[in-house]
């Protein structure tokens, strides 16, 4: 069994098989976004891994606790999260936060309806987006030329 395991990691990983957050429905709600910026005049945004860890987690901490909010019950934003991930930016950063089971369509509709949500997503500043989701709580985290970030362990995401 465990040199199964090993081959079927090695394949993935020779295969270029995409990380968490560009594929499934996190991915296509990436893409969508994306396209929809590239209609706008905006660049596309790329991909930030490490913040996707946190978006993920973020998104696990509202379902676990049942909470809807860009604050946790003891008080943390994600701008605490990435400080302590040692991600910073050049420029700003932002959050829009989302809960549908309706999938990512949902989300963009939902983040194009709202003021605040709409005025980040078509933010030319932003460079770069994390993304993550647990069970219709959907996180995106924005971010204008990020610095370098330090090493982000995988969250504990399970009940």
């Amino acid at each position: 069994m465990r040199r199964i395991t090993g081959i079927l990691v090695g394949l993935l990983l020779s295969t270029g098989a995409p990380s968490y957050g560009q594929s499934g429905e996190v991915g296509r709600l990436h893409r969508m976004i994306n396209q929809h910026r590239e209609r706008i005049g905006c660049k596309a945004f790329e991909w930030h891994a490490e913040a996707s860890v946190i978006a993920r987690s973020r998104s696990a901490d509202m379902y676990r606790r049942n909470y809807f909010d860009h604050e946790t019950p003891d008080g943390r934003t994600f701008i605490h999260e990435l400080e302590d991930a040692g991600i910073e930016a050049w420029g700003s950063v932002a959050e829009n936060i989302a809960l549908t089971q309706a999938g990512p369509a949902s989300v963009l509709e939902l983040w194009l309806d709202s003021r605040p949500h709409r005025r980040n997503l078509e933010s030319c500043t932003y460079t770069h987006q994390a993304l993550g989701e647990t069970a219709g709580y959907w996180t995106q985290i924005l971010i204008a030329q990020p610095k370098r970030a330090r090493r982000v362990p995988e969250p504990d995401v399970g009940s």
